[in-house]
């Protein structure tokens, strides 16, 4: 988390409804720090920005959704483990 780059799902072509089922692993995240996900539609020469969403991530299991600013809901969900 922080400043980093967390990864990147697989691009889903010609779908108005796209899923994604992927996990991501952060080990150096902590309580209260900031989790920004990024939406695009790909095309051919530039991708389009649909949306960000951002929250500070707690400990715990959590689903949330985010209204994209060019229309269209992302669902999410994370867990942060507790440091042992």
């Amino acid at each position: 988390m922080g400043s980093g780059y967390g990864g990147k799902t697989e691009v889903k072509n010609n779908n108005h409804d796209p899923w994604w089922k992927e996990d991501f692993n952060f080990f150096n995240a902590h309580e209260n720090n900031p989790m920004r996900l990024e939406v695009y539609d790909s095309d051919l020469l530039f991708d389009d920005l649909l949306g960000t969403c951002e929250r500070s991530i707690k400990i715990g299991t959590w689903q949330h959704q985010c209204f994209l600013k060019k229309g269209g809901t992302l669902y999410y969900s994370y867990t942060l483990e507790p440091l042992q």
